[in-house]
């Protein structure tokens, strides 16, 4: 009934990247991923910043699934070169392998929906992901309304900067 060609069908298929450089986790999380009840498809797995770009400018996942720290670098560098645009329209998980209270900030200001801690606990990872969910699907309703609202303000625009008689035979 909402579905306007829009790159979500109305299933519940999530496009997830997942962005960890320990092989052991990665595959963790691919296994819960799978047993998730809505399905999840991994488009990709990255290691580092750079592939990580690459997968999202290509893929255009939804869900990000985002190990803090990557060798030696954050991955937060990754926001700033994606733009805020990219990064709004994401569910955003971080995984971290302990609490780290000095990067909540930096996370929320990526309004990211939460942190799971390592190792992953499937029962909470799935929490978070419904939260995921829901989250893509309103996000998704918004940008509707927003293309929509977008559409009606041009035509109007355009009526009034010309102004068109309207009324007149």
């Amino acid at each position: 009934t909402w579905n306007t060609g829009h790159h979500h069908n109305q299933t519940d298929d999530m496009k997830a990247v997942i962005v960890e450089d320990n092989p052991g986790a990665v595959n963790v999380l691919k296994s819960f991923l799978k047993e998730y009840p809505g399905s999840i498809d991994v488009c990709g797995v990255a290691s580092n910043i750079e592939s990580a770009k690459k997968i999202i400018r290509d893929q255009q996942p939804d869900l990000w699934l985002l190990d803090i720290r990557l060798h030696d670098t954050l991955v937060f560098s990754l926001f700033q070169e994606l733009g805020a645009g990219v990064v709004e329209k994401a569910a955003i998980i971080f995984l971290t392998a302990y609490y780290e209270p000095k990067y909540i900030h930096e996370a929320l200001k990526v309004s990211a929906l939460d942190f799971i801690v390592k190792p992953i606990d499937r029962d909470q990872l799935f929490v978070v992901l419904d939260k995921a969910k829901e989250r893509i699907a309103k996000t998704d309703l918004l940008s509707r309304i927003a293309k929509l609202e977008e559409g009606i303000r041009v035509v109007t625009a355009g009526v009034i900067n010309k102004r068109i008689p309207i009324h007149r035979v």
